[in-house]
């Protein structure tokens, strides 16, 4: 797995260079436009959520709890337009312990702020 990392992350760091290429994933332009990101950042997300995959099935396999507010990951999910992004993101993903593990971090992350908006 290791052995393949830098090929792979290579291949979807020039996703943000020939964005075109993203349809073979089922990503289109409008779908990029609409998350409100560039190929470029689509890109970024993309190699940054392989790379937290990886590190998952090494580090943490088989957890699937959410990331607490302390976490890279829980921060990085806080901001909107990476939520946006997210499902966009995982059509270039396999399922896994990982890809859960982000669904429910963002699920608990709108959870508290709509909390938040009917608590005003």
């Amino acid at each position: 797995m290791l052995a393949h990392l830098p090929p792979i992350v290579e291949l979807e760091a020039r996703l943000g260079d020939l964005p075109s290429a993203l349809r073979f994933h089922g990503v289109s332009p409008s779908d990029l436009e609409e998350a409100g990101i560039t190929p470029q950042e689509f890109a970024y997300l993309v190699n940054s959520f392989t790379l937290g995959s990886v590190w998952h099935r090494i580090i943490a396999p088989g957890i699937k709890t959410t990331y607490g507010i302390d976490h890279y990951r829980y921060r990085m999910c806080q901001a909107e337009s990476v939520r946006k992004a997210w499902p966009l993101v995982k059509k270039l993903m396999n399922p896994s312990d990982f890809v859960e593990r982000i669904d429910k971090t963002i699920a608990d992350i709108e959870r508290k702020e709509v909390g938040r908006v009917d608590a005003v």
